[in-house]
């Protein structure tokens, strides 16, 4: 994963905001707790293009990594790629963005609420109703995306 190398500027928050609302999936993600047993849920924010330039661009914004999408196609259809932040990363994205997104403001706002229940590694485990309120937030990312 790549971090972030430059500072955006407005016009730049804009038009990335403008492409993720066209292009963009803010969606939850369950993934297993380091050493434990447990299923934590997290914001992802994954972008997909067959320009990898601005898929570069956004990295260089806001981090990430960028991978080729092995999708079946026809030939002559060019080769997609995807750009793709986790939990923090996602977080601070959106809340750069927010100001600027309209078709997924939503997302973006539970995506952020969410994100006052992420801790760095080796920090103070959450409780279990903070677990509850960040899987509560997690079924609800999924349920703005089936309301589409």
């Amino acid at each position: 994963m790549t971090l972030p190398t430059i500072r955006p500027t407005v016009e730049e928050l804009a038009y990335v905001a403008g492409f993720i609302d066209g292009e963009g999936c803010v969606h939850g993600h369950w993934a297993m707790a380091r050493g434990s047993k447990v299923k934590i849920g997290t914001a992802r924010l994954t972008v997909g293009s067959t320009n990898l330039d601005v898929l570069l661009f956004c990295q260089k914004l806001f981090g990430g990594s960028i991978s080729k999408r092995d999708i079946p196609r026809p030939r002559a259809t060019k080769v997609s790629w995807a750009w793709c932040i986790g939990s923090q990363a996602t977080v601070r994205c959106l809340e750069m963005i927010l100001p600027y997104l309209i078709v997924k403001r939503p997302e973006a706002e539970v995506a952020i609420e969410l994100g006052k229940y992420v801790r760095p590694r080796g920090h103070v485990p959450l409780s279990e109703d903070e677990l509850k309120a960040r899987a509560l937030l997690v079924v609800e990312l999924f349920r703005l995306k089936r309301a589409v």
